[in-house]
């Protein structure tokens, strides 16, 4: 590709980790299931050391439930750790989400309970939820196949511009010095 990926998680994620972020990272192979380990994530903050310790099983037992029984189900997650941070979901390889929900109908049936539960968590305004994915262009019209998803994505559009030779070498090489791999 262009290096979107790279530019994700060597320049974006490091940064907003730094600037105190709530940055979980996945890919959409299996939504719900990955959605729901990027959002245990999240740190539990109410009450004080132990009362904590003690409600983060809870909580994080009751992610499953939120997230299938409502579309606001990142919202009710994001509300009910108590966390104070901003929170970006980032969904890597999003394409791979329109090859998921080919494969069965409850394949397609998560794939939409999925979508709505992204389109849920960016058009709310009371919490500072936000949502990037990495997609390749050639697959930005398949975006089509879920309603609501083209209008939200089109707000908040950029695209990766084709990079020169020097700039791949530098999308493969710099992620590498960020992890100190030589």
């Amino acid at each position: 590709g262009c290096g979107k990926s790279s530019l994700i998680k060597a320049g974006l994620v490091p940064r907003l980790s730094r600037e105190n972020w709530l940055v979980p990272v996945f890919r959409p192979q299996n939504p719900l299931e990955n959605l729901r380990i990027a959002l245990e994530s999240i740190p539990f903050e109410f009450g004080d050391h132990e009362a904590r310790a003690e409600f983060r099983e809870i909580w994080m037992e009751m992610i499953p439930d939120n997230l299938l029984s409502s579309s606001n189900g990142i919202v009710e997650t994001y509300k009910q750790s108590g966390s104070q941070k901003k929170l970006i979901i980032i969904i890597d390889q999003f394409e791979e989400l329109f090859a998921y929900q080919k494969k069965s109908n409850d394949n397609r049936e998560n794939a939409i309970r999925f979508i709505n539960l992204l389109i849920q968590a960016v058009q709310q305004k009371v919490y500072p939820i936000h949502v990037l994915i990495t997609l390749r262009s050639d697959q930005l019209g398949r975006c089509s196949e879920f309603k609501g998803l083209p209008e939200i994505i089109n707000d908040g559009l950029f695209l990766v511009p084709r990079l020169s030779r020097e700039q791949y070498r530098e999308a493969i090489v710099r992620p590498l010095h960020v992890q100190n791999i030589k």
